[in-house]
C-alpha cells in the first residue's frame, strides 16, 4: 500500500473540506449582513413614516385649532354678523290682511338691538357694508275655535310660503301650523306674514295667549355681496 499517495489525498480532501466550511461560513456571514441591513432599512423606513404621521397630526391640531378660533370665524362671516327678530302674538287678530298684532322681544342688526321689525313688517339692515344676504324665516300659527286660516309669507310683497287650517266643525284644532322658508334679500328688502282665508269664515282668528302658539322668527345665514 503506498501510504504518502493516501495521505495527499487525504490532505487534499481535507482542504476541500475546509474550503466549503469556510465558504459556508462566509456565506452565512453574507448572508446575516443583508439581512441585518434590510432590517436597518425597513427600520429606518418606518421611523421615517412615524415621523410623518406625527408632522402631520400636529398640523391637524394645527388647522383645527385655527378653524375654532374667533379671529378666523370673524374673518369668515364678519364680527358683528348676528342679525335677527323674533316675535309672538300678543293678541287675537281676526280678519283678512297683514298680520301685525306682534310683541317683538328681540330685533338685532350687526349685534346692535334694533327696530327693523315695524307693523309686522321686517325690512332687511344693512350689515358690514354688505348689499345681500341669505336669511331664513320661520311662522307658526294656531287657528282660533271654528276658525279657517290661511296664512301667507311675503317677500317683497310676493308670496314665498303658505300655511293653512279649515274647520268646518266649529271645533278647535290643536295642530299649530308652521313654515320656514330660506330666503336671498337685499338691503331695504321686506317679509311680512298675510291672513288671506274669506269666503264662508270671515273671522280668521289665530288663537292667542301665554302659550304663544303664534311666533313669527327670522335669522341671517350669511352675508353674500
Amino acid at each position: 500500500m503506498n501510504f504518502s499517495r493516501s495521505s495527499a489525498g487525504t490532505r487534499e480532501m481535507m482542504r476541500v473540506a475546509s474550503g466549503l466550511v469556510l465558504a459556508f461560513f462566509l456565506g452565512t456571514s453574507k448572508a446575516h449582513s443583508a439581512l441585518e441591513r434590510a432590517d436597518l432599512a425597513l427600520a429606518q423606513k418606518i421611523d421615517s413614516a412615524i415621523s410623518e404621521l406625527d408632522e402631520l397630526e400636529e398640523e391637524r391640531k394645527s388647522l383645527s385649532a385655527q378653524l375654532r378660533s374667533p379671529a378666523l370665524a370673524s374673518s369668515r362671516h364678519g364680527a358683528n354678523d348676528v342679525t335677527l327678530f323674533s316675535a309672538y302674538a300678543s293678541s287675537t287678530q281676526c280678519g283678512t290682511g297683514t298680520i301685525t298684532a306682534w310683541v317683538e322681544y328681540l330685533d338685532v342688526a350687526a349685534n346692535v338691538d334694533a327696530n327693523n321689525f315695524v307693523n309686522g313688517i321686517w325690512t332687511v339692515p344693512q350689515v358690514d357694508g354688505r348689499t345681500n344676504y341669505y336669511y331664513y324665516f320661520n311662522a307658526c300659527f294656531l287657528c282660533a275655535q271654528g276658525s279657517a286660516c290661511d296664512v301667507r309669507m311675503l317677500h317683497n310683497g310676493s308670496p314665498v310660503a303658505a300655511i293653512g287650517n279649515r274647520d268646518n266643525t266649529g271645533s278647535q284644532r290643536f295642530n299649530q301650523m308652521c313654515n320656514g322658508k330660506l330666503l336671498f334679500m337685499a338691503n331695504g328688502d321686506t317679509v311680512l306674514t298675510q291672513e288671506t282665508a274669506g269666503g264662508g269664515n270671515p273671522n280668521n282668528c289665530k288663537r292667542s295667549g301665554a302659550w304663544r302658539h303664534n311666533t313669527f322668527n327670522g335669522f341671517m345665514i350669511r352675508r353674500v355681496a
